[in-house]
């Protein structure tokens, strides 16, 4: 009888583990409900300014104290962005812009200049592109409800692509399409997008046109890195990527967060690398970048990379040696007939530039460049070389061309 109770304690204790382990590796139905990710929900907001909750910009808005009101309207000032999800879409919201929630209508109204990225691809998510009076006439208490024939513009809906940019301007409508299908209907009328095309809207005229726009870089460097500064040279960041087909200028951009809302280096860059000294940003200890190809003939980015992040660790003590301007020296210099070969050595990490072209330095920092003359006379050869502390060497060579 003993031995009956002992065997039945058993087993009802092995049950028991079984159920608890059961438990913990299925989610129950209460604690999916409570884990699913809201409607709407602003996730961060950067550490510079304030955004608000009116449109006069005097009543702060606090993360923490967002209990989803039956209507929520949110404005940044310009020094300010902001990042929120809506229907499974994260949106990053640059300085200035303004957005406008119905929550019971599960209706998103933005302005301004924002990007998004869907985290279910394919989903349909559709917003409103608002002009800024309408979306500020949203927060004010004598307000009237969204409907097409009560607003002054031509309505414009945005079925959102899986990633992509907006620039909703006073006098234009600029839409990027990064990947996934975009439409963006105004009133009846629609206007697919295609990945990495890009449309611009005249609101003068509501006269629109079409550009298709250059692919993203598919390989970045660094894309995740810890750098120790301990010695002078750790300093220098080596930034590169993967050629794009059809562009030779890039727009490379350095970034005190990822919501891009404080720009701290913004340049043009004819090659696919840039070394920088990171020292001049010294005071921040997380750097985040990006690079856009460049189309030269239409004026206009392409998509942008993945977002590479650094972080900074320790201090340089001996800054002075990097003020110093970067070495340059000329090997040699021949002219047969109208053309010069030039030979020299510079510093690896700088970039050179012979009468504005862009000349690829090897490892052991020494370049062979050659320059065709179409004309007789003396002529100018300028030489600049700029270091990764942006400190420049310019100087200046002349050649006789003769006839041959």
């Amino acid at each position: 009888m003993n031995k009956i109770k002992i065997g039945f304690f058993i087993l009802f204790f092995l049950i028991l583990l079984g159920a608890l382990f059961l438990l913990n590796t299925f989610q129950s139905p209460v604690k999916s409900k409570l884990e699913k990710v809201p409607e709407f929900q602003v996730t961060r907001i950067s550490k510079n300014g304030t955004v608000y909750k009116n449109s006069a910009m005097t009543d702060p808005f606090q993360i923490k104290n967002l209990k989803h009101p039956e209507e929520v309207f949110l404005k940044a000032d310009a020094q300010t962005a902001f990042e929120f999800i809506y229907s499974e879409t994260f949106f990053s919201v640059l300085p200035g812009s303004s957005m406008f929630h119905q929550t019971k209508t599960k209706e998103l109204f933005l302005n301004g200049d924002f990007f998004w990225h869907k985290v279910t691809k394919g989903k349909k998510v559709e917003i409103y592109l608002s002009t800024a009076e309408e979306i500020i006439g949203f927060s004010k208490p004598d307000k009237t409800k969204f409907s097409p024939d009560s607003q002054p513009s031509i309505q414009k809906i945005l079925s959102l692509s899986d990633s992509g940019r907006v620039k909703n301007s006073v006098n234009t409508l600029e839409i990027w399409n990064y990947s996934g299908e975009l439409i963006l209907n105004l009133g009846n009328d629609p206007y697919p997008l295609r990945p990495n095309q890009m449309l611009v809207m005249e609101k003068r005229n509501n006269r629109i046109s079409f550009n298709d726009t250059l692919p993203p870089p598919e390989y970045i460097s660094p894309e995740e890195k810890t750098i120790h500064l301990n010695l002078i040279g750790d300093s220098i960041i080596k930034f590169g990527w993967k050629n794009v087909k059809g562009t030779t200028q890039y727009q490379l951009r350095l970034y005190t967060s990822e919501l891009r809302e404080n720009v701290i280096f913004d340049k043009s860059v004819t090659a696919n690398r840039k070394s920088l000294d990171i020292l001049k940003f010294e005071n921040e200890n997380k750097i985040y970048w990006e690079v856009y190809p460049y189309d030269t003939q239409k004026n206009i980015e392409g998509s942008p990379s993945r977002m590479g992040k650094i972080e900074i660790v320790g201090v340089i003590l001996d800054k002075e040696k990097l003020l110093k301007p970067p070495k340059l020296e000329i090997v040699s210099l021949t002219v047969s007939g109208n053309i010069v070969l030039i030979k020299g050595e510079a510093d690896a990490n700088s970039q050179l530039f012979i009468n504005d072209e862009f000349v690829k330095i090897d490892m052991d920092g020494k370049f062979i460049h050659t320059i065709t003359f179409k004309t007789i006379g003396t002529k100018s050869i300028v030489f600049k070389l700029i270091s990764p502390s942006e400190i420049e060497t310019v100087f200046e060579r002349q050649v006789a061309i003769f006839e041959e």
